[in-house]
């Protein structure tokens, strides 16, 4: 995201988006001997901080996949759409 920014400020060729898969699904607590999380339960406000960190800092386009659900409603910018297998939900 960084590197993209990057371009995107000073006008250096760049595809103006990324993919980001699972950001928040491998999150390690600090401390060097803390297991992995692969379940749901974050810290509080982990999720919340993620989503509202990339809304506010990154000018491009995201893609977030395989990711855990935002806890807090997107900006007026933002476009949410959930990819499900189910008939008449997201795509």
């Amino acid at each position: 995201m960084g590197l993209a920014q990057c371009c995107l400020d000073r006008d250096i060729v760049h595809p103006g988006f990324i993919v980001l898969y699972s950001p928040l699904v491998t999150y390690h607590p600090p401390g060097r001997n803390s297991p992995v999380q692969l379940d749901h339960s974050l810290p509080a406000g982990i999720v919340a901080d993620f989503y509202r960190d990339i809304q506010a800092s990154f000018d491009g386009q995201m893609i977030v996949m395989k990711n855990l659900d935002p806890t807090e409603p997107f900006g007026p910018d933002a476009v949410d759409i959930p990819f499900t297998k189910e008939l008449g939900v997201g795509r």
